[in-house]
């Protein structure tokens, strides 16, 4: 049997970084818990555990002299102002290509009549996002809640890193039609993009894809 090895399988950019940094900041006996997962990977989850990493879902389980760390899919603003309020150290891992997201929406605040969040409202990284757009934010995961938008003048469309380019190219043409001013900032993830390409080309020439 010929197995066939994608060449961009393993971690991405920024859950390498994560993962590294998270380990080091163990190996250096601080006491640690992680706003959510670090990263989508059970396995690593658990192995950052046995080094003492434990994970929490809120602000209230963080223990006395733990330090906080931000998973590499980023966190609302307002997670920041509350560890700051109540003086607890964090570190932030979140990924540098989710970050620019982060940037870019909380600059967009002032000037857009809406920003439209191409992605899943129950994934972490679309609800760090959403939480520095603030109000004028919608969540917009399919074509169908596309076409259910009301006309706005001036519109921000960005997209959750790791979506298929067919559906945010699909979605930002029907903003486009709903509004006079639709600019895209374009957040996809280059290793999303090139594993999604790999993962069609792997399959047209296998007979199963893991």
């Amino acid at each position: 049997m010929k197995v066939i090895l994608a060449k961009h399988a393993g971690f991405c950019f920024g859950v390498k970084r994560a993962v590294e940094q998270a380990s080091c900041l163990a190996e250096q006996g601080k006491k640690l818990c992680t706003l959510g997962r670090l990263i989508h990977n059970a396995s690593v989850v658990e192995r950052l555990e046995k080094k003492g990493i434990r994970c929490i879902d809120s602000i209230d389980e963080v223990r006395p002299g733990e330090s906080v760390i931000i998973r590499s899919h980023g966190v609302p603003k307002s997670c920041y102002e509350e560890l700051e309020k109540r003086q607890i150290e964090y570190f932030d891992l979140t990924c540098p290509f989710v970050e620019r997201i982060h940037k870019r929406v909380e600059q967009a605040r002032n000037h857009y009549e809406r920003i439209v969040i191409v992605g899943r409202a129950d994934h972490p990284e679309v609800q760090g996002i959403y939480g520095w757009a603030g109000e004028k934010a919608c969540v917009v995961p399919d074509v169908k809640a596309a076409e259910a938008l009301p006309w706005a003048e001036k519109v921000l469309v960005v997209a959750q890193t790791t979506i298929k380019r067919e559906l945010l190219d699909s979605v930002y043409a029907i903003v486009k039609e709903k509004s006079a001013e639709a600019e895209l900032f374009d957040s996809i993830c280059e290793t999303t993009y090139l594993r999604q390409k790999e993962t069609r080309e792997l399959a047209e020439q296998s007979d199963a894809v893991i």
